[in-house]
């Protein structure tokens, strides 16, 4: 599996600020802002088992990417299915 991220295209404006909520946002919030703005610039491209370029895009899929990937390289770090931590950080954040 191969994923790249291109951002030569780097967009020139500044990155819109604004103010997330303490309750109502998270890091998606955050992530979402940013690959927003930056998908008009950038490119992000996913290939591997047997298909060379999946239908990917900045705004959606490098996203959840981006907010799963914490959890995937934990799940790599410690021999653990990565389904099983998912299911036991939703058990865990709604106690």
């Amino acid at each position: 599996m191969h994923a790249e991220i291109d951002l030569s295209n780097r967009p020139h404006d500044p990155f819109p600020t604004r103010k997330y909520h303490p309750e109502l946002d998270d890091v998606r919030s955050i992530l979402n802002d940013v690959c927003d703005w930056l998908q008009p610039h950038a490119r992000f491209t996913v290939s591997g088992f047997g298909q060379a370029q999946w239908p990917v895009d900045v705004r959606t899929d490098l996203c959840v990417l981006l907010e799963q990937l914490p959890r995937a390289l934990l799940a790599l770090a410690s021999d653990a299915p990565f389904g099983r931590l998912i299911s036991m950080n939703r058990v865990s954040s709604e106690k």
